[in-house]
């Protein structure tokens, strides 16, 4: 979190694009143990029907730091020219600077291991452990004496086939959020929005998103309705398949459009479709074929 917070601070100052690219790809090293890390966290602490509340609350304050994130950002627009700094670089600062502090405070107070804690109790001890210890079931391999980690562990996460499936539901995930995240405040400012009512808006779809982080986890606790997240899992997959071949179309027929002749373009202009009547149709036709 340490260097979380001071590379976000960093990006304030870069100059060009090759600074942008290599400070970004830092802070992308820096914050990507971070989800992982907690969810590892606690395994430490809970067992595995508890994990569940807690994670969903991890991915709930995540969507929140998104709806905050774009009030901030329409606060912060406003900070234009102040200490002769543009409102970008202080949406880095602002943003940035809580982390150190707060990682800080992390690495002092937050307990490592149940063992290690002053305010349980040996007994209290004893009993977390072994209710952990029941719930995680026996190891796959056999751990050496003397170390917490094997090399045969660290090979086993290599060759296992569902560390690869969970790591392309994850690309997955994280393509289609940050692609919300990086081009949202673009298509609403191009919807006819102002720069700054662009930022706000973008608050609206995280907050519902934190609403239904929530509610969600509660359908897969008891009595773990799972069939359904498949289902809703799977009709998600084929939405992003007619997507991808729906953008393709799109893409072909704006490069056949751009090459008319000017006979083919005027015969084609004549010719009436049954969506010329609704002109918020056209609209919607005409953003998705640039974009």
């Amino acid at each position: 979190m340490l260097a979380w917070g001071s590379i976000t601070i960093g990006m304030a100052f870069v100059t060009n694009v090759q600074q942008l690219i290599i400070v970004r790809f830092f802070l992308g090293m820096a914050e990507a143990g971070y989800f992982p890390s907690i969810v590892i966290y606690f395994s430490l602490w809970y067992c595995k029907k508890e994990q569940t509340m807690r994670i969903a609350i991890l991915g709930a304050s995540a969507s929140a730091s998104g709806a905050v994130d774009g009030i901030l950002t329409y606060g912060i627009s406003y900070m234009q020219g102040i200490g002769g700094l543009k409102s970008w670089q202080w949406t880095f600062l602002l943003e940035g600077s809580p982390i150190i502090p707060l990682g800080v405070l992390v690495y002092l107070l937050l307990d490592k291991v149940p063992n290690a804690v002053q305010w349980l109790n040996n007994i209290e001890k004893q009993l977390l452990t072994n209710l952990l210890r029941d719930d995680a079931g026996v190891a796959d391999s056999e751990s050496i004496p003397g170390t917490r980690l094997s090399w045969r562990q660290v090979r086993y996460v290599f060759i296992d086939w569902q560390i690869y499936l969970y790591s392309i539901v994850a690309g997955g995930n994280f393509a289609a959020t940050k692609y919300l995240i990086a081009f949202l405040p673009t298509l609403i400012k191009a919807a006819g929005y102002t720069k700054t009512e662009a930022h706000l808006m973008t608050a609206l779809p995280y907050a519902v998103a934190c609403v239904c982080a929530l509610l969600i986890y509660r359908e897969v606790d008891k009595p773990m309705y799972r069939r359904g997240h498949l289902i809703c899992g799977g009709l998600i997959a084929v939405s992003m398949v007619a997507t991808i071949v729906l953008r393709i179309y799109l893409m072909k027929e704006n490069n056949r459009r751009t090459n008319l002749s000017p006979e083919e373009y005027t015969r084609e202009v004549t010719i009436k479709e049954p969506c010329d009547r609704v002109g918020s149709y056209l609209i919607s036709y005409f953003t998705t074929c640039v974009f």
